[in-house]
């Protein structure tokens, strides 16, 4: 759908929708790329329409915001986790360590969390949270080739977790 007469947004494209309601038009313009961009909010402003962002987006802000206050928490688990998926043998021994010590559950491999998605980091804490025992055996076991968390940090992880299990459920129910 073309855009409004003298809206100029550098590239990226707004969509329009027409709903009536009650017999009121309104008209939605959506951007095609799911960024609250500075460019987007200028032509909607230009416009003289009002701009509301995406709640998605914006949680994602917050939360991404919120991530900032564990980071060297999230850097240590990312070096463990990265140790693991970069060594077959410790990838090996961490299996086995938790085969052997939690039988009654799957064993599984640690998750890797990406920048720009802060789920990716609730998935890391919350798996390396599950399966601590074997993870901290598995360094000892493989000569300590990473720093292992304090116990402080331990708990500070499962806080974590705990922080942003509601933002992934709303996530994963707006998706």
């Amino acid at each position: 759908m073309p855009s409004p007469p003298g809206l100029n947004i550098d590239g990226n494209n707004l969509y329009s929708n027409d709903l009536s309601r009650n017999g009121r038009r309104v008209t939605i313009y959506l951007s095609d790329d799911d960024d609250d961009a500075a460019n987007i909010t200028a032509a909607v402003h230009k416009t003289g329409l009002t701009h509301l962002f995406c709640f998605t987006h914006t949680v994602n802000l917050v939360v991404q915001n919120g991530v900032r206050v564990v980071k060297d928490i999230q850097d240590k688990v990312k070096a463990i986790v990265e140790h693991f998926r970069r060594s077959s043998v410790a990838c090996e021994k961490l299996l086995a360590l938790q085969r052997q010590m939690r039988p009654d559950h799957s064993a599984v491999k640690l998750k890797n969390d990406v920048v720009t998605r802060w789920n990716s980091t609730y998935d890391m804490l919350r798996r390396i949270s599950k399966i601590q025992e074997p993870v901290e055996a598995a360094i000892a076991v493989l000569g300590k080739p990473v720093d292992i968390l304090t116990t402080d940090e331990w708990l500070l992880v499962r806080e974590a977790v705990t922080t942003l299990c509601p933002f992934k459920m709303v996530k994963s129910a707006v998706r």
